[in-house]
């Protein structure tokens, strides 16, 4: 469906945190969710924007506001 948007975003993360976060939400570990969504290289490779998710909340709210800048035309372009 990237075709019927302007940009896309891709929010990714190692597979141990992802397993780990998951977990700690009590939503099982990465095995049925891997079979039911793209794996992260290939989502990286088709987005338009990738921002790592591996750090705390406030790096990624940075990552965040900066794709948001560029995307709206801003300082990040």
């Amino acid at each position: 469906m990237e075709d019927a948007f302007d940009a896309t975003v891709a929010v990714i993360a190692n597979d141990e945190l992802r397993d780990a976060r998951l977990r700690g939400r009590s939503q099982g570990g990465l095995e049925g969710r891997e079979a039911r969504q793209l794996d992260q290289a290939e989502k990286a490779h088709r987005a338009d924007h990738v921002i790592r998710n591996d750090a705390s909340l406030e790096e990624l709210e940075s990552e965040v506001s900066l794709v948001i800048d560029q995307l709206s035309g801003g300082e990040g372009e």
